[in-house]
């Protein structure tokens, strides 16, 4: 990119880091659907797939919002996506457990919050009572002054 955002030269080049030998090398990519050089694009790896997202062209400079995928075993773009369908098993038997669906329990959930919500309020309040009271006594007793024998001070 110059100074003005222009791009001036962008490679549709991919290059792979191979772990083992820290070497890299640029595959012989083939396919259908290769995508056009980008700039600024998104690059993810899911499992041999590498995933191309969004960018700019080089050579419209405009943003695309195409996606592209690589299968990283063979080095080919990949045209289509068959997703694999997912098989749902069902429960023949209903748990025996009680707390399945019972509104009963649900119930006994709300009566133990509320009492616990409950029993914290009260012992807060309890517990403010008490430092009040033990504060206010020591306070009462140092602002008592003590008795003065007159007495012994004129002998």
């Amino acid at each position: 990119m110059n100074s003005t955002g222009s791009l001036i030269s962008v490679l549709s080049d991919i290059a792979v880091l191979n772990t083992d030998t820290w070497k890299w090398f640029i595959p012989n990519i083939s396919g259908s659907n290769v995508p056009p050089p980008l700039a600024f694009h998104s690059a993810a790896l899911y499992l041999n797939y590498m995933i191309l997202a969004f960018g700019q062209t080089a050579i419209s400079q405009t943003h695309t919002n195409n996606i592209y995928i690589l299968n990283t075993q063979n080095y080919t773009w990949i045209a289509t996506v068959d997703i694999p369908t997912t098989t749902t098993t069902t429960i023949t038997e209903r748990p025996t457990d009680e707390t399945s669906d019972n509104p009963q329990n649900d119930n006994n959930v709300l009566y133990i919050g509320i009492g616990i919500g409950v029993g914290g309020t009260v012992l807060t309040g309890i517990l403010l009572t008490v430092g009040l009271l033990i504060y206010k006594n020591q306070d009462d007793e140092s602002t008592e002054s003590p008795e003065i024998d007159r007495n012994s001070l004129y002998g």
